[in-house]
């Protein structure tokens, strides 16, 4: 995740990225540094994100992702789960997938991919990109998806929550565990030389 600071110190790049370590506690890190224009705003400038929720679906949970991954136990029907987020592709007003106390000026929100991918199960990720997203919007959508994958709900249930525009018509937010922020994009793309975008993506194993 990009941070931005300002400062007149003239220590190099790589000084700050051993200096910060130094101080940082074991389970953050910096990966790199690099110098941006005045006006570049780790927020503002963002034109879209990418996030990813891990699912562990699998009768016994696993040790190593109790604090990284959803524990299902029962079978999903992985087919199904991506029809239905085909459905939420596109612009739309998400207000059925935001959580009741969201604060956002507007629940329009544009999503350009949502892809369920099992091509490492029982770990399953739901990989969401779009231009910014509501509170506890991905958790939702990631809800939402593993009731039509237990055969819960039928794949049209979602475009129905989806055009009601009512949260009690979506389904349960997924626990937070199971979230990770995986890439802000950037136009141009300040970071896309350094190590740490595909560090990131080596490490949530995608």
């Amino acid at each position: 995740m990009p941070v931005l600071f300002y400062t007149d110190n003239e220590i190099p790049l790589h000084g700050y990225k051993r200096g910060l370590n130094t101080l940082l506690p074991d389970d953050v890190s910096v990966l790199d540094a690099v110098e941006v224009s005045q006006d570049f705003n780790v927020r503002k400038s963002a034109c879209r994100k990418t996030y990813h929720y891990t699912i562990w679906n699998h009768p016994t949970r696993a040790a190593l992702y109790t604090r990284r991954a959803w524990n299902i136990p029962v079978a999903l029907d992985y087919s199904a789960m991506q029809a239905a987020a085909d459905l939420l592709i596109g612009v739309f007003d998400f207000s059925s997938f935001r959580a009741a106390d969201c604060q956002a000026n507007t629940p329009v929100r544009s999503l350009v991919r949502v892809d369920v991918n099992q091509s490492q199960a029982p770990l399953v990720t739901i990989c969401v990109e779009g231009n910014a997203f509501l509170q506890h919007m991905v958790r939702i959508i990631a809800g939402t998806l593993v009731e039509v994958g237990k055969g819960r709900q039928p794949v049209a249930w979602v475009k129905k929550a989806l055009d009601a525009r009512d949260r009690n018509e979506a389904g349960p937010t997924a626990p937070p565990q199971g979230l990770c922020l995986e890439r802000v994009h950037y136009e141009p793309p300040p970071f896309d030389h350094l190590p740490f975008q595909d560090e990131a993506s080596a490490l949530t194993g995608l």
